[in-house]
Order: C-alpha cells, then structure tokens, then sequence
C-alpha cells in the first residue's frame, strides 16, 4: 500500500522514554517526598477545602517535597 488508500484510523504510532528522551536515566525522587505526602493529606483534609492558608502550607510542602530533582528535565 503507498498510503493512499489508509486513515488517521488505520495509524498507530507509540511513543516511549527513548524516543522522546535522549538523555541518560537517572533517579529524580525527591527524597522528602515519604515525610512530606502524609503532612499534605493532612493539612489537605484538615483545611475542608476552606482554609487558605492550610492549602497554601500544603502546595508548599507539596512544592518543596515532591517535585523531582532536578525540578525539570534538561534540555
């Protein structure tokens, strides 16, 4: 078939780590990430999605503790 008889339907196309992504592997994780998750859900739920300043505590914790590190990929 040269392709004029096929469709958008009739196509796959997979995308994976190494075709996107020319770098080494290397571990991200965030060390802080086990201490930080259970103080998110706590202060998440004891806020009741009412209190600021508690959410805004935990997307700091959730900021400062659970990004990667590097917090982006290079380039």
């Amino acid at each position: 078939m040269d392709g004029s008889q096929t469709s958008g339907a009739d196509e796959h196309l997979q995308l994976n780590e190494s075709s996107l992504w020319q770098g080494g592997r290397s571990n991200r994780l965030n060390p802080r990430a086990r201490e930080a998750v259970p103080q998110i859900r706590r202060l998440l739920l004891e806020s009741q999605g009412l209190d600021g300043a508690k959410i805004s505590a935990a997307e700091k914790l959730a900021q400062d503790g659970m990004i990667g590190i590097p917090p982006a990929m290079p380039g």
